[in-house]
């Protein structure tokens, strides 16, 4: 469970600059802050930030996580797990979906 306290911003990018604003509509993150920020209590490792699209969002459900229960569709900006989206890189990639990274599977990254 993410702490209540906010997390302190010293985080950087995997370019090594700070992080910067993901999306606070709606407000993503494990500490729900709108960074895609990773900590000790982020046992998922939020750190992907991605705009979502509708194959993704079947292809996580499919997975049992379904983000459109919490109110999620395609376009939104959103914090992923890296490991979901290594998970989806690979099924898009098997199942010839990849264009442009991800391609349809998932929006663009960063």
């Amino acid at each position: 469970m993410a702490s209540t306290l906010p997390k302190a911003h010293h985080s950087l990018s995997i370019f090594k600059t700070p992080l910067t604003l993901h999306s606070k509509s709606p407000v993503t993150g494990f500490y729900r802050n709108g960074y895609c920020d990773v900590g000790p209590d982020d046992a998922g490792n939020h750190s992907v930030a991605a705009t979502l699209t509708d194959p993704f969002l079947d292809f996580t459900a499919s997975r049992g996580n379904n983000l459109r229960s919490i109110g999620l569709t395609g376009g939104c900006k959103w914090c992923l797990c890296a490991n979901r989206w290594k998970e989806a890189s690979v099924f898009a990639e098997k199942e010839g979906k990849v264009s442009d990274g991800i391609g349809g599977l998932i929006g663009a990254v960063g």
